[in-house]
């Protein structure tokens, strides 16, 4: 008896394990039609100013456990650079959150990745002058 309570353990494992599957969809990469271009005739002119009277600092922190449970802040700065990734990005919200600031001008970031065998902690450091856009 105690063989075919094992037996039937096993069973049920294999048969919950194997069931499990993952889907992924990329649809930003392809469009099904060409996308229509568009021309700005007038450009806005404007100029930065900085304050350099203070240091602006911000601090964000992502944690990924087992590579698929995510956990970390989920406000961030819109920026159009590529390659900046979202822990940054928190990184700069924090740091303009609360101020009257556009831009975190001349940013310097300190990143510590604290990996384990079943995490990884991903904590942004960013220090920076605030800067305000004039337009002319």
């Amino acid at each position: 008896m105690k063989k075919f309570i094992n037996f039937m353990m096993i069973t049920a494992l294999i048969i919950l394990l194997s069931s499990c599957g993952v889907t992924t969809k990329k649809t930003m990469w392809a469009s099904p039609a060409e996308s229509p271009k568009i021309e700005i005739m007038n450009t806005i002119q404007a100029d930065v100013v900085v304050d350099k009277s203070k240091t602006l600092s911000g601090t964000a922190t992502n944690t990924t456990f087992l590579g698929v449970f995510k956990s970390g802040n989920n406000e961030f700065a819109d920026i159009p650079e590529r390659g900046m990734g979202k822990t940054k990005k928190a990184a700069i919200f924090e740091a303009l959150d609360g101020t009257n600031m556009d831009i975190l001008v001349n940013p310097k970031f300190h990143v510590v990745i604290d990996q384990t065998l079943f995490s990884r902690k991903v904590t942004v450091s960013v220090e920076g002058y605030g800067g305000k856009y004039v337009i002319r």
